[in-house]
């Protein structure tokens, strides 16, 4: 997971260096933003598996763990980043350097 953080870093700092890439790095942005989103959703079903257990149980178990609530902060803006054009809402743009954020753990 080390190394997917990290190119993730290199490619905010050479879409921030260079502006807009293209749809290339659109995608790569997509592709490590679904393998964080799995992250959060293996874990969290990784917390399910205890008999009795229900989704929102596993979920709140999950975000017990203060690198996990890190973790899924960072998921979300990613997330905002992605719906931002297609809601049409402004002012999202200085999210993308939260990311940035998560090599610090």
């Amino acid at each position: 997971m080390t190394t997917v953080i990290l190119i993730v870093a290199v490619l905010i700092g050479v879409e921030t260096d260079n502006g807009d890439l293209g749809p290339t790095v659109k995608v790569f942005n997509y592709i490590f933003l679904g393998v964080f989103i799995l992250e959060v959703v293996i874990k969290t079903g990784a917390n399910a598996i205890l008999p009795g257990t229900t989704l929102s149980q596993a979920f709140l178990r999950y975000l017990k763990d203060p690198w996990n609530k890190f973790d899924f902060f960072i998921v979300v803006v990613g997330i905002l980043e992605v719906l931002q054009p297609l809601l049409g809402v402004g002012g999202v743009d200085g999210l993308m350097a939260l990311r940035l954020l998560r090599m610090l753990r």
